[in-house]
């Protein structure tokens, strides 16, 4: 066991390796933690191999304790804006043509038209402002708008 060092290392390199695979950044941690005791093992003697036993544990802790919050900040934000289909969510369009929940009618955003219909039994004529529930598939359920605001186009 005199290259406990190499083993710690080695561990270290494949939990940061396996990282790739896990969106939790613990196995990061872990194998830094394990880069850390290699580093430690490397300058004492293999007779001591309890201290970066302690020096992986502590590490452990720490990192996970301080870093970890911190890199899921930034990597894990949930104010981030929304794109594509979630960003039309709860937009007020305006309806192309006549639209109900059985003949589906189109609605214009921005220079897209997108085929449109009712969430419920409500008739939509054309030129109506209209609100985005959801999309399903191309298709945007809408409702009527109650307010006068408008974010199209």
């Amino acid at each position: 066991m005199e290259k406990i060092w190499l083993i710690w290392i080695t561990i270290g390199i494949v939990l940061i390796i396996g990282e790739i695979f896990t969106p939790a950044f613990l196995l990061a941690l872990i194998g830094l933690s394990c880069l850390i005791a290699g580093a430690v093992a490397f300058f004492i003697p293999a007779n001591l191999a309890f201290i970066p036993l302690c020096i992986f544990a502590i590490s452990t802790v720490l990192l996970l304790i301080y870093i970890r919050p911190i890199c899921k900040k930034y990597l894990y934000n949930k104010n981030a804006p929304q794109s594509n289909v979630d960003a039309m969510k709860g937009k007020i369009l305006t309806a192309e043509t006549k639209i109900d929940s059985t003949n589906s009618g189109t609605v214009k955003l921005y220079a897209d038209l997108w085929k449109a219909r009712t969430e419920d039994e409500s008739v939509i004529e054309a030129g109506e402002k209209v609100r985005v529930i959801r999309i399903e598939g191309n298709t945007v359920i809408v409702s009527k708008n109650s307010t006068s605001q408008s974010t199209d186009n």
